[in-house]
């Protein structure tokens, strides 16, 4: 057994240490790279999230009405997220899409830059064009990380900063391109990615992110389906109240809304901006009469065919139709009116009136 004595202390400690690894075939110790807000309960990250549903979803309200002017209820709408207002790009050489030209002044304006220096210089210019009558808008930042991993909530100071959303001015729109982070650890790297996405995602000021030519962003990816193609989507289902009515939550961004109505289905295209109300108007399917006999025979029609009653009458052009005894029940199955069983032949036919009042 080797023994190494240390006869100075202090800063000799180290040297031994090292020494001692080194004569026992041990590993050097490695201190674990990280960064300040990685763990899950981080407070910027539960902020971040926050200011994600408050600065990039809307509220969506409709109304589906016939071209009758009647309400629809009880239909199936699909809600469909088309195109993001937030723009999620691959890298340039994969891609029509860019984003506007970055304009350097020098390697230290790097988002994963040491300090701010280089982003104060390029404000600065900005500044400068801007008196100019050349308004550098919207702004690129590039976000190459190496060695150095700004924490997330510096990176938000950071837009907060360029954008010159500190000033109490309308926030200057910025764009991160080349979004690359280049370190040997697959999960520091994975959660890094997704951090700096989230603190972009989450900035008012932040128009769009697109990647650099490696790591974790890119179509296909797992943490591009996950935060792009799931988290960060609305695709969903709602149906309509008994007044046509239907209201959700979701990113904003163009929508295509598609009611499906007995045989066919409408589609709707709008732009979500901002909280939105809005009326869907879909053709007048006219309505099918099912008949079930039994002890009271059961008469149904579907559930979006709102505002029909059921007449009788002794032939069907008979002039005495008359609406029938009973008062029709919506059920998840359509409309339902049961009524005791005819005496002799009789026609019977659904008839509405309207418009209803709006």
């Amino acid at each position: 057994m080797l023994r190494i004595t240390c006869a100075f202390p202090g800063r000799w400690l180290a040297s031994c240490l090292i020494a001692w690894t080194l004569v026992c075939g041990l590993s050097p110790l490695r201190a674990q790279v990280t960064y300040p807000g990685r763990a899950p309960n981080a407070t910027w990250r539960t902020n971040a999230l926050a200011a994600i549903e408050r600065n990039r979803t809307a509220r969506l309200a409709f109304t589906v009405r016939d071209t009758d002017g009647f309400p629809v209820p009880g239909a199936t709408v699909e809600v469909r997220l088309v195109r993001h207002d937030f723009r999620f790009l691959p890298d340039a050489s994969g891609s029509n899409a860019s984003p506007p030209e970055w304009l350097s002044l020098d390697p230290d304006d790097d988002l994963g830059a040491s300090s701010r220096d280089g982003l104060v210089r390029y404000r600065a210019f900005a500044n400068d064009q801007r008196e100019r009558g050349n308004p550098v808008e919207p702004m690129s930042l590039r976000a190459r990380f190496q060695s150095h991993l700004p924490a997330p909530a510096e990176l938000i100071a950071r837009f907060d900063l360029i954008s010159g959303i500190l000033g109490g001015f309308d926030p200057r729109p910025l764009w991160i391109t080349g979004l690359e982070v280049g370190v040997g650890d697959a999960a520091l790297q994975r959660d890094y990615t997704r951090d700096v996405l989230i603190a972009a995602f989450s900035h008012p000021a932040v128009q769009g992110v697109q990647a650099g030519q490696q790591g974790e962003v890119s179509p296909g990816s797992d943490l591009w389906t996950e935060l792009v193609g799931q988290r960060w989507t609305t695709r969903t289902n709602v149906r309509t109240t008994s007044t046509g009515r239907a209201q959700l939550r979701g990113f904003k961004g163009t929508y295509e809304l598609t009611v499906l109505l007995p045989g066919t289905r409408h589609v709707t295209r709008l732009d979500l901006a901002s909280d939105l109300h809005t009326t869907l108007n879909v053709p007048t399917i006219p309505p099918s009469l099912t008949v079930n006999p039994g002890d009271l025979f059961e008469y149904t029609w579907p559930l979006t065919a709102f505002g029909y009653r059921l007449e009788s009458g002794s032939s069907p052009d008979a002039s005495d139709w008359e609406t029938v005894d009973g008062i029709a029940m919506s059920t998840p199955r359509g409309w339902r009116i049961q009524l005791p069983p005819p005496n002799g032949a009789q026609y019977l036919r659904l008839r509405r009136q309207g418009p209803p009042q709006q």
